[in-house]
């Protein structure tokens, strides 16, 4: 059910002010390409997009990139609620870079909810993708795992080439799969 997970020893330390999207003043500008991840409740869920030159942008690296991708701020880090709701966005306000991108929800901490529903969206303001949405369970992983791919897909020139590479978003992520060590925040 969880084929892929690799454990992932990284820390998470979301309460570097950096981080912290409820401190963005700055409203997100219209996107050549944009990603974008909601969910129903407070949750420490964590949007992470791997552009086609394979930098990674996430809560650690919210750009600019050296393609011009940028994360819009950390949501729900540390289980606190900010400004923006439970969403995180990665986008690309002009030229995003054609090639393969692999999109990633990191389910990191419950935050006390028995489950948490999820949509992902991607659209270049011309099309969007279908949605996909799906729903996490259990404690969550502590971030001993990258996460679980929810889309890949490609863009060429200024359209979407969608992969025949079925998405994991339909599958219901359970902390039974993850490993059990603790890493520190």
């Amino acid at each position: 059910m969880a084929a892929g997970l690799a454990a992932l020893a990284s820390c998470h330390s979301p309460s570097s002010p950096s981080n912290d999207s409820s401190s963005s003043t700055t409203p997100a500008a219209p996107s050549a390409l944009s990603i974008t991840a909601t969910w129903d409740v407070t949750a420490d869920i964590d949007l992470h997009v791997v552009e086609p030159s394979g930098t990674e942008i996430y809560w650690e690296n919210l750009g600019p990139t050296a393609s011009g991708g940028v994360m819009d701020g950390d949501a729900d880090q540390e289980c606190r609620t900010t400004s923006v709701g439970h969403k995180e966005v990665v986008r690309w306000p002009s030229s995003p870079p054609a090639g393969t991108y692999t999109v990633r929800l990191d389910y990191y901490d419950n935050c006390n909810a028995a489950a948490a529903n999820y949509t992902v969206t991607i659209s270049d303001g011309r099309t969007t993708l279908p949605a996909i949405t799906a729903q996490f369970t259990g404690a969550g992983d502590h971030g001993n795992t990258p996460g679980v791919t929810v889309k890949t897909f490609t863009r060429t020139g200024s359209s979407f080439a969608l992969n025949r590479v079925s998405p994991r978003g339909a599958m219901v992520f359970a902390a039974s799969v993850l490993p059990a060590w603790p890493r520190a925040r």
